[in-house]
């Protein structure tokens, strides 16, 4: 029994990395020599909106340098503040105007320039940002943003020469790793993917999303060993999520570790319980260890998906393994119909109908069978049978001779051919097919069984008695073994 694929999706969602979060402050205005009393009164306003900053009143700050910007818009230190503020504060559409004009009263000044990078990316104006980003160089928060940028825009080599770059001077930056396996990924390179996504994840233990990118990574390129403490990590920091659960349960399947499998496949119960594919392998796990388990899966598979035909078919062995023989012959003619060119469930069918008791329908599922493969003399023989006990002789007779041209050795069919010749008094024909039946399986007791009541026929009673106690011998539980040899000891 095979697992079914669950299209677990892969999501390697880019996470934002603390260079787009940060918006870089601007320092204190350069001292001036010959300063006039208005200048310096400007100056200590300027410092004391800083300093409202830095104590935490953002909106003090920013009403207090609104204000000294209105009043002298040619001093860049305020502009700097004011557009810093905006972007701190979320308002990209006041942050940009004031920024720009901080970039021509300081065209060198990078933290303009990154925190007007920021401001674009935040009015989604992307081309703008990667330009703003640009002028400021080879730093890190540059390269981050710049990395970002090419990303979002699908370019993956520009942006993985980015990324690569700021990792070289921030190796232990988790959001560089993460978004360098983002972009591996898109560019198809899964095994750099996966490397950097491990190396985000080791870097923040505690980030679900970090562990869940390097564990399905992993996943995906089967290297399910290496993707299980990953997603073992996720699973530890975001429990209810589904497929994590169904990815981890699976490696652990995949790595032959079934009890393992079983733990996350409860835990995913709770948010897969439409699912039929999910109950289907819960069924493949029980089935080798709890089989009324596995029936209870298997029933919850088919109630959510009644034609799923692999699941009706795991069903009918679990019901038949069980003895529930007339439910795995429903089960299995449920199947036949939907799967009429599969052989294996007519045969699965004919075994159920015949435990079941239900001779005529076994005898139609093996027809079907032998019909269409004339060669599966082991179907033929069992057809065979069926057709005696259902008294068709001619019918079974014919089918055991079938058997016999392709396998002349056939212990059944040679004893099935003696049974004719017996029941038509033709004891030497019959006394000489029931001893081939015993050469060819010496541990056929019905072949004794019938050979005892042949030889008793041809007035052999004392050979017979001894045929019918090895007979007892192999199979003690057979009534009529038993029944022939206490009447024949009894007639001495």
């Amino acid at each position: 029994m095979k697992l079914k694929g669950l299209g677990i999706g892969i999501l390697a969602a880019m996470a934002c990395g603390s260079a787009m979060a940060q918006v870089t402050n601007v320092q204190q205005g350069n001292q001036r020599p010959a300063l006039n009393q208005a200048e310096i009164d400007y100056q200590r306003r300027v410092i004391a909106a800083s300093d409202a900053y830095k104590a935490g009143s953002i909106e003090d700050a920013l009403r207090q340098f609104e204000q000294l910007y209105s009043e002298k818009q040619d001093r860049r230190d305020v502009a700097s503040w004011l557009g810093f503020l905006y972007v701190r504060t979320s308002q990209p559409d006041k942050a940009i105007p004031v920024l720009e004009h901080a970039s021509t009263l300081a065209p060198d000044d990078m933290e303009i320039w990154n925190n007007l990078g920021n401001a674009y990316m935040m009015a989604d104006q992307p081309e703008k940002a990667l330009g703003a980003f640009q002028r400021k160089g080879d730093s890190f928060e540059a390269q981050y943003n710049v990395g970002t940028i090419f990303l979002r825009r699908k370019d993956y080599d520009q942006s993985i020469a980015s990324f690569s770059k700021a990792a070289s001077m921030r190796g232990d930056d988790p959001f560089v790793q993460n978004n360098l396996g983002v972009a591996f990924e898109g560019n198809k390179n899964y095994p750099e993917a996966a490397r950097a996504f491990a190396r985000a994840s080791d870097l923040r233990t505690d980030n679900a999303t970090f562990a869940k990118n390097a564990g399905f990574s992993f996943y995906r390129q089967k290297m399910y060993a290496e993707a299980i403490p990953y997603l073992e990590r996720s699973a530890s920091l975001s429990g209810s999520d589904g497929a994590v659960n169904m990815a981890v349960s699976d490696s652990y399947m995949k790595t032959n570790r079934r009890n393992q499998a079983l733990k996350y496949y409860d835990a995913a119960a709770g948010s897969n319980g439409d699912n039929a594919s999910f109950w289907y392998n819960i069924g493949v796990l029980k089935g080798m260890t709890d089989k009324p388990g596995a029936e209870e899966a298997y029933t919850k598979a088919l109630q959510i998906n009644p034609n799923d035909i692999d699941a009706l078919n795991n069903l009918g062995i679990i019901q038949f393994q069980e003895g529930k023989y007339a439910d795995a012959m429903a089960t299995f003619d449920k199947l036949a119909g939907l799967n009429p060119s599969s052989v294996q469930t007519k045969i699965n069918l004919g075994s159920a109908a015949v435990k079941a008791g239900e001779m005529a329908k076994a005898a139609a599922a093996w027809k079907d069978v032998v019909q269409s493969n004339p060669g599966r003399t082991d179907i033929r023989a069992n057809y065979a049978n069926v057709l005696w006990l259902n008294k068709d002789y001619e019918g079974a007779r014919y089918n055991y001779q079938q058997v016999l041209k392709a396998e002349p050795g056939n212990s059944g069919a040679l004893n099935g051919v003696g049974l004719w010749y017996l029941q038509n008094a033709k004891l030497a024909e019959a006394k000489t097919a029931f001893q081939g039946a015993i050469r060819s399986n010496p541990r056929n007791a019905l072949a004794y069984n019938n050979l005892a009541v042949t030889l008793e026929r041809m007035n052999q009673r004392k050979q017979a008695i001894a045929l019918l106690e090895k007979a007892a011998k192999m199979d003690g539980e057979n009534p009529q073994i038993q029944k022939n040899l206490t009447r024949m000891r009894a007639a001495g």
